[in-house]
């Protein structure tokens, strides 16, 4: 069974490529529990995110609830590799 990740797709400069797919730490079993933990908690996620990344210039675009192998996926299409 795939877990469900918050995941964030950011744009900081300093990255190559400049957008990127970040994935949260805490897994979700359905995809309905990850979005509920975001509408409850979506302040010290977005704390937490900044904090762990160290990326304060960065802007957050959009948030998902996607396993990890979306993720990847998704990251693989924007041009990162070593996935």
């Amino acid at each position: 069974m795939d877990l469900f990740y918050v995941t964030i797709l950011v744009f900081a400069t300093h990255l190559s490529p400049p957008t990127s797919w970040i994935q949260f730490t805490k897994p979700f079993e359905t995809v309905d529990q990850c979005e509920q933990f975001l509408v409850d908690n979506w302040a010290e996620v977005e704390e937490s995110f900044r904090n762990q990344i160290g990326l304060t210039a960065m802007e957050i675009k959009t948030t998902q609830c996607m396993t990890q192998t979306d993720a990847r996926e998704r990251n693989s299409m924007l041009g990162h590799s070593g996935f």
